[in-house]
């Protein structure tokens, strides 16, 4: 099933990926003060809050 492949590849490769970009973000983080990080950290969180509000928008106007 080529599709069972596709997930066990994003599911095998996508941790691996990003742990190997720690070291790399780390050189970043340590330059950041608290206040920084804490506005980086909203800004993402909100960034994925409205992509999860535009996809239950999107299914809410498929159904209805």
């Amino acid at each position: 099933n080529d599709a069972g492949f596709v997930v066990a590849g994003m599911l095998l490769v996508s941790p691996a990926w990003w742990v190997s970009r720690i070291p790399e973000f780390r050189v970043f983080t340590n330059n950041i003060d608290e206040k920084a990080m804490r506005i980086i950290n909203q800004a993402c969180g909100a960034l994925v809050m409205a992509c999860g509000l535009v996809v239950l928008v999107h299914l809410a106007n498929k159904f209805w």
